[in-house]
């Protein structure tokens, strides 16, 4: 019988390791199962051999420990207060040139202006907690009749580009900017709003009013 779960059971060890193993986790000394496989004495015998040094709780109802949580979350969100991020989130722009920040062959003329394209404007970093209702806002101005708000994310904790090696591009919002005001007088705030299992972003030119918003799954 317990070759049927043997691959699945392993897997999930593994995964417990390796979460283990992050530097904010160290410091754990005790688990508590739940969930229908932690019923099982085989599963709790095969964590327990691989983690020796943690103590391992089973909780009555273990099995329905996952669902009752569901059930509260629903009724009541605040009863979580803070969410771990597990990735690196922000929005392609263009900055300013800085000598001690970028190399000598990203700098370009932009605008008058020396600049670098491409770089990771971060949001939140990997592993933050985060409040249940946290907004952070970036604030950019557009060069041309329309404006390509790019979000990004990463497992990198300080990402410089958005073209290294793990980027991904989550989602776009296109603004329209009025081309009868010029592009140094209007501003494009764009919000990032955690606090769910949705990550809510909204770009908006303060001239004109015109907003854009999209929202993705943080649990994909």
């Amino acid at each position: 019988m317990q070759r049927w779960f043997e691959e699945q059971v392993s897997k999930m060890v593994e995964h417990i390791q390796n979460i283990i193993q992050k530097e904010r986790m160290r410091d754990i000394s005790l688990i508590i199962l739940v969930g229908g496989f932690a019923e099982s004495p085989y599963v709790q015998k095969r964590i327990q051999e691989a983690l020796p040094d943690k103590r391992l709780i089973g909780p009555g109802e273990a099995g329905l420990a996952v669902l009752k949580g569901a059930v509260m979350f629903g009724h009541k969100p605040d009863i979580i207060s803070f969410r771990v991020i597990d990735n690196t989130y922000g929005i392609r722009v263009c900055a300013y040139y800085q000598e001690n920040l970028y190399p000598l062959e990203k700098k370009e003329l932009i605008m008058g202006k020396w600049a670098v394209r491409d770089v990771f404007r971060i949001t939140v970093r990997v592993n933050e907690d985060v409040p249940l209702v946290c907004k952070v806002t970036h604030k950019t101005k557009p060069a041309e009749k329309t404006s390509d708000i790019l979000i990004y994310r990463t497992k990198q904790k300080n990402p410089l580009y958005i073209t290294v090696q793990g980027c991904e591009l989550l989602g776009k919002l296109v603004m329209t900017n009025d081309e009868n005001i010029s592009f140094q007088k209007q501003d494009i705030k764009t919000t990032f709003m955690f606090g769910d299992t949705e990550l809510h972003v909204m770009s908006k030119n303060t001239q004109t009013g015109e907003i854009e918003s999209l929202t993705l799954d943080l649990s994909k």
